[in-house]
């Protein structure tokens, strides 16, 4: 066996012990679940679409033999297995480029630019959103009124916001509230494992020379330029159309706000490129969306001005949109 296929079927072993470890339902198996991609792309990033694609394939047989359900299986392998395949073979096509006019020389690379693989993950999100709705489009209620039924029934005695005496109006109506995003929250949440997970495996990757492609620059993420559009228009119709029509549209414009929040971070690395104190502007910038959450509208709105003023080339330091790898 040789040393590539060696490390595949390590990593392939790593992420399905992490998954596993997250049936356990402990926080701390939470978050080794959350890093179930993580030995993944490390191994695409590092070795390559073959071995990936191994490595996948050998955590989902671990998965599969070790709970014997085809569900848990099927979950893995969307939600892991198969994003990092799709992610590994994109971000690593290139092509030789030269002089203009004249064939490439060989030893410069145009990579596959980070931009449209992101939107392709919003898109893989929403439809696998829009899925689950459609499971659920002959009950009572839709999708919104069986994760209602779930909340009560799992969180009741915990948090109080069901189960027998326990809900109140006000809690029965926060309940509700947090029925009719949790479909476009948890498709955020997903794509950010991606690409989060992807991230971490570049930067260690980078960190011993063992990358395959050069880093990929947030500062320079382009998205189509009708997002802002959609978002908004999504987000007026969910306030207008009543009922199932409306709720989708709300989650619609949840779940492709996520690409918009990275052009607004985009803005911030890109106009904070030349300052000082940049490195430890980003670290407290990342650390208040991840505590407050209610930040991350700021930089949605950054994201949404960027798409509107290109404000990465009007602000001092700003490099504007464009991804040559």
């Amino acid at each position: 066996m040789s040393i590539a296929m060696g490390a595949a079927f390590a990593g392939g072993a790593a992420s399905a012990l992490c998954y596993l470890a997250m049936l356990g339902g402990t926080l701390g198996a939470f978050i080794l679940g959350y890093l179930a991609a993580l030995p993944l792309f490390l191994v695409g990033l590092g070795i390559g679409p073959v071995a990936v694609t191994t490595a996948s394939a050998f955590a989902s047989l671990l998965v599969f033999a070790a709970v014997g359900s085809s569900i848990a299986t099927l979950v893995f392998l969307l939600a892991n297995a198969l994003p990092v395949v799709l992610v590994t073979r994109r971000v690593l096509q290139c092509r030789p480029i030269g002089a203009p006019g004249q064939a490439g020389d060989g030893t410069r690379f145009e990579w596959y630019p980070p931009g449209p693989m992101l939107f392709e993950l919003t898109v893989i999100a929403t439809g696998l959103m829009l899925a689950a709705f459609l499971m659920f489009v002959t009950t009572p209620g839709g999708l919104p009124a069986a994760i209602d039924e779930l909340l009560a029934g799992s969180l009741g005695e915990v948090t109080g916001l069901g189960g027998p005496g326990g809900d109140t109006g006000a809690a029965a109506g926060l309940r509700a509230g947090l029925a009719m995003v949790l479909p476009g929250a948890t498709a955020v949440s997903w794509l950010l494992m991606v690409v989060i997970n992807g991230t971490l495996a570049q930067g260690l990757l980078m960190r011993f020379s063992r990358q395959l492609r050069p880093p990929m620059r947030l500062s320079t993420l382009v998205q189509p330029p009708w997002l802002s559009a959609a978002v908004m228009g999504f987000a007026v119709a969910s306030q207008l159309v009543p009922g199932q029509v409306g709720i989708i549209a709300l989650n619609l414009a949840v779940v492709l706000a996520a690409p918009v929040l990275f052009l607004g971070l985009a803005v911030l690395h890109s106009t904070t490129r030349s300052r000082p104190a940049r490195t430890p502007f980003l670290v407290a910038a990342y650390l208040f969306i991840g505590l407050f959450g209610w930040p991350a509208l700021v930089v949605i709105g950054l994201g949404m001005a960027d798409q509107w003023f290109d404000l990465r080339r009007r602000f001092p330091g700003g490099t504007g949109g464009g991804e040559m790898g």
